[in-house]
């Protein structure tokens, strides 16, 4: 059995009136890279998360985990599908 593959991946918020979305997600090799990009783009977006994808090389299978989040996420985010966010 092969020792799972990883990336982190990193998706800012913006916010556009009264709506959350996420835009272009960017994927590094390293949390630590993550990190540091998450947090530098943080301070010019309403939100950032941060995903580490556990990738099964033999199968393919692949699992999510939210790793951060600051800012304004979406509540289910990563498990809806739907990353947007309606603000009141």
């Amino acid at each position: 059995m092969s020792k799972p593959l990883k990336a982190y991946i990193v998706f800012p918020f913006h916010r556009v009136g009264a709506t959350v979305g996420t835009s272009q997600a960017v994927v590094f090799d390293a949390v630590d890279k993550a990190s540091s990009f998450a947090k530098s783009v943080g301070r010019n977006v309403s939100g950032v998360a941060i995903l580490e994808r556990s990738i099964d090389p033999d199968t393919g299978y692949q699992e999510d985990r939210l790793v951060a989040r600051a800012g304004v996420v979406p509540p289910r985010f990563p498990l809806s599908n739907n990353w947007t966010l309606r603000l009141n």
